[in-house]
């Protein structure tokens, strides 16, 4: 095994908890006065946010677009519409700064940076990702970074596979790609020859990467 590539979202980074709280920020700021409870604006967002990303995925708008459009949708719904870009870029800063990397991620990198070369392979815009991996001050612990911005050079697509390992100059069978996403993730790797290790509920447990269990799951599959 030479390279072990992560995903970044709810793989070390805690997306669920940034988003989250980066949405009552927003809410707080530019929503609470319209009389609505943030459960019904939470569950607006993530309607348009499936959405977009769905689109995202489908080729028809590129990751800005995508980002831009879930809030154009939002802001439309509530008749917010001269706020948007207002919204979407305070949502963003809130977003880098408050998508944690979970508790264990740390150690796990660290001890794994010592032997291996790590990567990072995310869909999402490259100012946001790097943004946060930079905030938090793990962008040290990596080598290289691919980041999915438009359709077919995106998750789940195997353009975007094939191009990560020409990238990477090793043949797939020394590639360990580490993914919570059967669909993005795990089986595309597969797919190309790539070992894989899927993060389940085992290995996050009260927002915490139970760092040992991985390593121990990594050392079976490089043995």
């Amino acid at each position: 095994m030479k390279v072990i590539v992560f995903d970044l979202d709810e793989t070390l980074c805690n997306h669920t908890r940034g988003e989250q709280d980066s949405l009552r920020e927003v809410f707080k700021a530019y929503f609470y006065d319209l009389g609505l409870s943030f459960e019904g604006f939470h569950e607006a967002f993530a309607k348009f946010n499936k959405v977009s990303w769905e689109n995202f995925e489908k080729g028809i708008h590129d990751v800005e677009a995508t980002l831009t459009n879930r809030f154009k949708l939002l802001c439309d719904f509530y008749g917010m519409e001269k706020k948007l870009e207002e919204v979407s870029s305070v949502y963003q800063s809130a977003y880098i700064k408050n998508c944690v990397p979970y508790e264990g991620a740390r150690p796990l990198l660290s001890k794994l940076s010592k032997t291996f070369s790590l990567a990072v392979c995310s869909n999402g815009m490259e100012q946001i990702q790097m943004g946060k991996l930079k905030y938090h001050k793990i962008d040290q612990y990596f080598s290289y970074f691919q980041f999915g911005s438009c359709y077919p050079f995106c998750k789940p697509h195997l353009h975007f596979f094939h191009s990560l390992v020409d990238e990477l100059a090793v043949e797939p069978k020394d590639i360990l790609f580490i993914g919570d996403s059967l669909t993005n993730d795990i089986m595309p790797a597969k797919n190309i020859g790539m070992k894989t290790l899927h993060i389940q509920q085992e290995h996050i447990v009260e927002e915490v990467l139970q760092w040992e269990l991985v390593w121990n799951q990594i050392e079976e599959r490089i043995g």
